[in-house]
């Protein structure tokens, strides 16, 4: 993919323990909205991180 100076590309990882990726998600936004994608991007990892808390819970509790 090729951008101009206004946009470029970011991804968002999703690695386990050993940084073995397990998803990834790429996407573009003008550099006029970086405000808006780091707040969302912010917004995302808190999210990721709950999931991901809450699956360690399960898995040590056994369900």
């Amino acid at each position: 993919m090729t951008y101009d100076k206004a946009h470029r590309l970011t991804e968002l990882r999703h690695v386990d323990k050993q940084d073995k990726l397990i998803s990834s998600y790429w996407f573009s936004v003008n550099i006029l909205d970086t405000f808006w994608e780091e707040k969302w991007k912010a917004i995302a990892l808190r999210l990721l991180n709950r999931i991901l808390v809450k699956q360690e819970f399960f898995k040590i509790i056994g369900t």
